[in-house]
């Protein structure tokens, strides 16, 4: 492939993967699984996020969650998860399994049973199909053929997309799919759909109206070829699904049945009616939300707008009852590889966490990208996370696995129907640069979660409901923070000073303050006045308002040439029996004095 051809190449691979995210995102809310508050029988298709209300909880704690606009699901989600896992090289299943999965419970979002499923068994340490566990759950797991698989294979084509043989990519694809569905559909609809974008990606000339279809259906003997599951998977399915292969052959012909309904849709030409070619799919059947059905749908949808990709991406994202943001989120990819990026516009920039997923989107283009750090999942993670939660305030950070420091931007106490049910959710601004909500449920005890006493919002319920107690409640026990605290004029700059030349290290961030424990850098409101007048060589010798800095004495020297280069102002080295000092100003003035220890 020339230099040319693999540019075009790697930027039609990013517009599969921002395409896929937007289609996400505009397709959540139409979702039949989105429990959309007011319906969706008024909303028109537009090329436009929107805020809605989502109804979540269940019986349990049923309530309301405001949804952003521009937020993506479940789906992009795990596609930047597999992402993640993939740029790990070799180590990538096992990152997968063991860290992004049981992570992934702890911020999902709109995310399917089977997938919460297998997530659970991986975070317990065993895989899904293992038989040390309740048969029911292996049954369950050998059942599912949806479309969780499908919607994540695009990391694993973009990856590999200058592979000349597919079957290089099926392997990952294959073991991918397993790791959370055990049914054949989901392993064809992951192949075909993944077929579709590698076949995209690889020509170099124009496309011809339905020959995406044509080629698809033609290329059946490179996605069909069975699987070659490892040896313990395969005991298990002998065991638990013993005519699986049969089911195999069944899945392949019903992916070829629906494609030939999708190539009789394309045969009326303009005239084509979408909702009638894909209700033969089966798309508003009862197994809409297979992957076989979802593949399809987008194979028809992405070949129908061939030369419309934005006119596609909306009319799979405004689909009414069926699973729209997964077939979006597969035509938006299919889009993206055949068209390019210049027809998405404005979405990509307001998408949520636009820039990490345009990162992630070259690191997978181009094969080169930054190794998430990895873990082993313990149930200890997550305890520990939550007593970090339960304490915790706006502006906290918080270390999460995998996404690194994290700033707490919202906390939020959603109202629910009973008086002893609670739910909080925390958002943050992940290091990493993906945001995210942990929710939790608390029973309470004695009328309180689990959370209350230490910080709460104002719509936090009493024992009683009554939101008017609560306020007093708040303002009878603020939240009380012992230390010096320090107005400074540029927050980077004391910081930087501060870290890397006095040697404190931060506990909490926000975007106008820094904690250290003791001292706490505050960022000037310039109505208060401006920046301290630096002192003058008597005055730094003689404050009695310095902060006292105690550093090894083999380190005396060092700090005092330190301070002299990042251009602070810096008293003499003094030397006695006693020990070595000096004093300096810090970059807003105030006095610091370094002392030695140790000899």
């Amino acid at each position: 492939m020339s230099t040319t051809t693999d540019s075009i190449a790697q930027e039609r691979s990013k517009a599969a993967f921002m395409a896929a995210a937007i289609g996400d995102a505009l397709g959540w809310p139409m979702e039949d699984r989105g429990n959309r508050v007011g319906g969706t029988a008024r909303v028109k298709p537009a090329p436009r996020f929107v805020s809605w209300t989502r109804r979540e909880g269940g019986a349990f704690g049923a309530h309301e969650q405001s949804i952003a606009a521009g937020t993506y699901s479940d789906d992009t989600q795990l596609l930047l998860a597999v992402g993640r896992s993939r740029l790990r090289g070799p180590d990538w299943f096992r990152h997968f399994v063991e860290a992004e999965l049981p992570v992934w419970l702890l911020y999902e979002r709109g995310g399917g049973g089977a997938l919460k499923r297998s997530a659970r068994c991986w975070s317990a340490r065993r895989a899904p199909w293992n038989l040390d566990q309740k048969r029911e759950s292996v049954e369950a797991y050998f059942d599912a053929g949806g479309n969780g698989a499908a919607m994540r294979c695009l990391p694993h084509v973009l990856i590999d997309h200058e592979t000349k043989r597919f079957d290089q990519i099926a392997k990952y694809l294959d073991a991918d799919c397993l790791s959370t569905h055990g049914h054949p559909r989901a392993l064809v609809g992951s192949r075909v759909l993944s077929w579709g974008i590698w076949w995209t990606l690889s020509r170099t000339s124009s496309l011809e109206y339905g020959e995406l279809l044509e080629r698809t259906i033609d290329a059946a003997p490179e996605w069909a070829e069975t699987p070659r599951p490892p040896a313990e998977w395969t005991d298990a399915m002998k065991d638990v699904s013993p005519r699986w292969l049969e089911e195999w052959d069944g899945a392949v012909k019903e992916m070829l049945r629906y494609l030939s309904a999708a190539r009789s849709g394309l045969a009326h030409g303009a005239v084509a009616v979408d909702s009638e070619t894909l209700a033969e799919i089966g798309m508003f059947g009862r197994e809409r939300g297979a992957g076989t059905v979802s593949a399809a749908a987008a194979i028809f949808l992405a070949s129908r707008y061939t030369s419309q990709p934005l006119q596609g991406l909306l009319s799979a994202a405004f689909l009414r009852n069926t699973d729209s943001d997964t077939v979006a989120s597969m035509t938006g990819a299919l889009l993206g590889a055949l068209a390019g990026p210049d027809w998405l516009g404005e979405l990509t920039r307001q998408i949520q966490d636009s820039r990490y997923l345009e990162e992630m989107a070259e690191w997978l283009a181009t094969g080169r990208g930054p190794e998430a750090p990895s873990l082993e999942w313990q149930p200890s993670i997550r305890t520990r996370l939550y007593r970090d939660l339960e304490v915790s305030a706006p502006g906290d950070r918080i270390e999460l696995p995998i996404f690194g420091s994290a700033a707490i931007t919202q906390i939020e106490d959603h109202e629910t129907k009973s008086l002893s049910n609670f739910i909080r959710s925390w958002s943050f601004e992940t290091e990493l640069g993906q945001s995210l909500i942990i929710k939790r449920y608390d029973k309470g005890k004695e009328g309180t979660p689990r959370w209350r006493g230490r910080y709460f919002t104002e719509k936090s319920k009493g024992s009683d409901g009554s939101v008017a107690k609560d306020r007093a409640r708040q303002t009878a026990l603020p939240r009380r923070r012992v230390g010096l605290v320090r107005e400074v004029g540029d927050l980077a700059t004391s910081c930087r000073f501060y870290e890397g030349i006095v040697g404190l290290k931060r506990e909490r961030a926000t975007k106008t303050t820094v904690s250290f424990g003791w001292l706490v850098l505050e960022l000037r409101d310039d109505v208060r006045g401006g920046q301290l007048s630096l002192p003058s060589e008597r005055e730094l010798a003689e404050s009695r308002q310095s902060i006292r800095i105690y550093v090894d004495a083999r380190d005396i020297d060092r700090r005092h040439e330190e301070v002299k280069d990042f251009g602070l102002q810096a008293g003499q080295l003094e030397r006695d029996p006693r020990g070595s000092r000096f004093r300096c100003a810090d970059p807003d003035g105030y006095v610091v004095e370094f002392r030695s220890h140790g000899g």
